[in-house]
């Protein structure tokens, strides 16, 4: 090869290396704004392969308190659920299996449960309490514990780290990601994008249940804030732009955020009707985008649903709201869970069942909702995409 031809040669590599970089961190544009100028029905027989309506059973065991929703985890056939009792684990039937650990101070036992993770690779269930992690087998057998950050959320990463996300109620908070190794030991760490001020010092984060700040999908380990429009791909050296949710006009204003309006609700709750809260469930063919009321109490009946196809690039919102089950029974379909890759959850109290069916009374007439009452634990629809 001529000096010349070696010259090109490696000017070709360097510029293919480039290209595929470009072509790996250009986000995706969400047209969120757009899409809710267009209305569509959505069946559910249009995105499912399967579909199961499941009662969780109801015992003195396993009575399920304030559920930790965006935590919940599909592992095979079966289900983990967070809640006030601590990690519960239910088969796909809706069978109580055991109780994962227990409160105290022993090996193994933890103080409250924050969030759990799953080790797809080890098939390992980590739970995060206060300053450390267990791990456990998927049957409930305690393997380990590790020290850990003080964190809110956390979720598995390649080479057996960690990513925790860190809430920055005060505004002044450096770090939003810290990447861990199963030792506890940082390795890494993406600072906060924003700053601001918080009159009083430090006030309470606008959560709420069903959140999930980092997600799986796929082969990637993936973060989603409410307050940015971006949503990241996480690797070990830095964030890749993955998606960028196009709010428009319907984003909040940093202004309005609740902790910089120091928790005053009437404030909050005044200058935020205009704005949606969005969410993101990621699937292979679909980001399906969960959104409602910024004020909390608002947003079980002013929740809203729209979808982004991926292959069209196309994003519209779903008429009534809701999914329409046209598969098993009458019961209208929320894909705000994501349990796994191209599964998701739709998590039903049995009281609002109820309540749907003083106006529908048939929503009872399918077998597995026949008994339902009142106290129960909540009612799963299971959807496997196709």
């Amino acid at each position: 090869m001529t000096t010349k031809n070696l010259f090109l040669f490696i000017l070709l590599l360097f510029g293919y290396h480039f290209y595929a970089e470009a072509q790996q961190t250009s986000p995706v544009k969400i047209p969120f704004e757009a899409g809710l100028n267009t209305e569509k029905e959505l069946l559910l027989s249009h995105i499912a392969a399967e579909v199961k309506i499941i009662p969780l059973e109801t015992n003195e065991n396993c009575l399920l308190s304030k559920v930790k929703a965006g935590a919940i985890q599909m592992i095979g056939h079966d289900i983990y659920i967070s809640c006030e009792m601590g990690l519960l684990q239910f088969s796909d039937n809706g069978k109580f299996v055991r109780s994962i650990s227990q409160k105290g101070q022993g090996p193994g036992e933890y103080s409250t449960v924050r969030h759990i993770a799953f080790d797809r690779d080890q098939k390992q269930i980590h739970l995060l309490s206060n300053g450390n992690v267990l791990v456990f087998t998927t049957d409930g057998k305690y393997l380990r514990e590790c020290k850990f950050p003080m964190v809110w959320q956390f979720e598995m990463l390649e080479n057996h780290l960690y990513a925790s996300f860190i809430y920055n109620g005060n505004g002044k908070k450096p770090n939003r990601i810290i990447l861990s190794d199963e030792k506890g030991q940082q390795v890494n760490t993406f600072p906060q994008y924003d700053q601001f001020t918080v009159p009083s010092g430090m006030t309470f984060y606008n959560t709420d249940f069903y959140d999930r700040y980092l997600y799986q999908f796929k082969e990637s380990t993936c973060l989603k804030e409410f307050y940015n429009d971006t949503i990241f791909t996480i690797t070990k050296e830095k964030l890749i732009p993955r998606y960028i949710l196009d709010m428009g006009k319907y984003g909040l204003p940093k202004k309005y955020r609740f902790e910089v309006l120091d928790g005053n609700w009437d404030r909050f709750n005044e200058v935020s009707a205009p704005h949606w809260r969005p969410n993101i469930v990621e699937t292979t063919r679909s980001i399906y985008i969960p959104y409602g009321p910024w004020n909390y109490e608002d947003r079980i009946k002013g929740r809203q649903l729209a979808v982004f196809d991926k292959k069209e690039k196309t994003c519209y919102k779903v008429k009534s709201s809701y999914i329409t089950n046209d598969v098993e029974s009458k019961l209208p379909f929320y894909p705000h869970i994501m349990a796994g890759d191209d599964v998701l959850i739709n998590l039903w109290e049995a009281s609002d069942i109820l309540e749907l069916a003083k106006k529908d009374p048939s929503l009872l007439e399918y077998k597995a909702l026949e008994n339902l009452q009142e106290d129960d634990n909540p009612v799963l629809i299971i959807v496997y995409l196709k």
